[in-house]
């Protein structure tokens, strides 16, 4: 069940507003209510802008973390040359890199365009027989 305005609520009943545009509206409520807060969604918005991200530290990626553990988005550990002596160096981690994974950039493509479709295949299948009464 989804709340309607009482504007909207007619408009569905006298056939302005399509059953599917309301399904995908409200697999998109769920969808980012339930597995994406407000933070997370900035965050995909952020890397699907930019592409990757610049190099981070371990806290960065836990702010990530439902990105990174939906698909949506990956890290990459950098690591970067540390010179002990003028002969001797070794390797230290830097930080990270995130970046958007292709599933991520089906689901900002939903998120933009309102297509039931990229949706279905960001999210998986729509709950079905939740169109309002």
């Amino acid at each position: 069940m989804i709340a309607l305005c009482p504007n909207c609520h007619s408009q569905y009943h006298n056939g302005h507003i399509r059953s599917e545009s309301l399904k995908h509206y409200k697999g998109i409520l769920i969808s980012l209510n339930n597995a994406l807060d407000r933070d997370t969604v900035e965050g995909l918005i952020f890397l699907d802008i930019c592409g990757t991200s610049p190099i981070v530290s371990g806290d960065v990626v836990m702010r990530y973390s439902r990105l990174i553990s939906s698909g949506f988005a990956k890290h990459d550990p950098v690591y970067h040359k540390v010179y002990v002596t003028e002969v001797r160096c070794s390797e230290e981690l830097q930080g990270y890199q995130l970046s958007i994974t292709d599933k991520g950039r089906l689901l900002m493509k939903a998120y933009k365009s309102g297509d039931d479709e990229t949706l279905r295949q960001a999210f998986g299948p729509l709950p079905e027989g939740n169109t309002p009464r």
